[in-house]
């Protein structure tokens, strides 16, 4: 006697990507950086805030942009990763 009426999107707009990619800031705090590199929280503080210098403005923890990005091409084994950054050079890419 009842029914369940399911109302969809058409498939063109269910999972269309935005226009436009998202900003990033260059210096982000530690959850905007955890989002921008989609990491759990655990995995977040042992990989990155055990290991990326940090600039505390305000009381919070900032992480550089570029420097996520470049443990992103050292965690890939990329010959490209920035070897200027000091900190890179106590990181072991393979673990």
């Amino acid at each position: 006697m009842f029914g369940v009426l399911l109302m969809m999107a058409p498939p063109s707009q269910e999972l269309e990507p935005p226009a436009v990619a998202p900003q990033w800031p260059c210096l982000m705090r530690a959850e905007t950086a955890r989002r921008y590199l989609d990491l759990g929280p655990e995995v977040f503080r042992r990989e990155i805030v055990r290991r990326l210098p940090a600039v505390v403005l305000g009381g919070r923890r900032h992480y550089d942009k570029s420097d996520l990005d470049s443990w992103i091409e050292l965690k890939l084994g990329r010959s490209g990763a920035d070897k200027e950054k000091d900190w890179l050079k106590h990181i072991d890419g393979n673990d």
